[in-house]
């Protein structure tokens, strides 16, 4: 798939610059407090087996899979692109 490229081309660097917020971590913080969510309800949310993964990747302590980025996107209800790239419609 070109999206799963596209993610993972840029995974490579964490640091993506999109509008507003500039990286791949502070979107998805964004995005959760947002949905009023703690590392441990997005974990159960999305699948994702621990809440460690969701602070390590929030915190750019680690890179999120192509897997759990598109998870992530969904349990928070945005579109995958905004969520890597920061581009594009927030909301699915």
């Amino acid at each position: 798939f070109a999206f799963a490229y596209s993610i993972c081309a840029c995974l490579a660097s964490p640091k993506i610059v999109g509008p507003g917020l500039v990286t791949i971590a502070a979107r998805l913080r964004e995005a959760r407090l947002t949905k009023n969510l703690t590392f441990g309800e997005l974990a159960r949310v999305a699948g994702i087996p621990s809440r460690q993964t969701i602070y390590n990747i929030e915190t750019a302590k680690q890179q999120a899979s192509v897997q759990q980025l598109e998870k992530l996107a969904a349990a928070l209800g945005c579109t995958p692109e905004w969520l890597v790239f920061g581009t594009g419609e927030r909301s699915k």
